[in-house]
């Protein structure tokens, strides 16, 4: 949750940034900063739940990166709620897309009318 709650502020305080010194497309631009930090948890994850399915890898299960940390933090680690967590950043992530080029047509039709 660390990591997702860093991007979204991240993203508020350089979408305020871009509408203060008015630049264009200031949605789609900060819908593109959240759909690559969607990309950098979907790798993440997706590189966690693959190593917890390798028992060799580790004695026991465990976190292999940083951003798998801060998203999954400290309990309830098992191969479920990492199977889950990295569906629903896929999930989310092609949520984004959508909304990302809805934002585009939209900023393309207001800017023409």
């Amino acid at each position: 949750m660390l990591f997702y709650m860093g991007c979204l502020s991240v993203t508020l305080l350089l979408a305020f940034a871009m509408k203060k010194v008015r630049s264009e497309s200031v949605y789609s631009k900060s819908t593109l900063i959240l759909i690559i930090c969607s990309l950098l948890s979907n790798i993440s994850l997706s590189q966690n739940y693959m190593k917890s399915l390798i028992p060799e890898a580790n004695d026991g299960i465990g976190i292999s990166n940083r951003i798998s940390y801060w998203i999954i933090g400290e309990g309830n680690w098992s191969q479920e709620r990492f199977k889950m967590l990295y569906e629903q950043s896929v999930l989310i992530t092609i949520i984004l897309l959508l909304t990302y080029v809805f934002t585009l047509v939209f900023e393309k039709f207001k800017k023409t009318s």
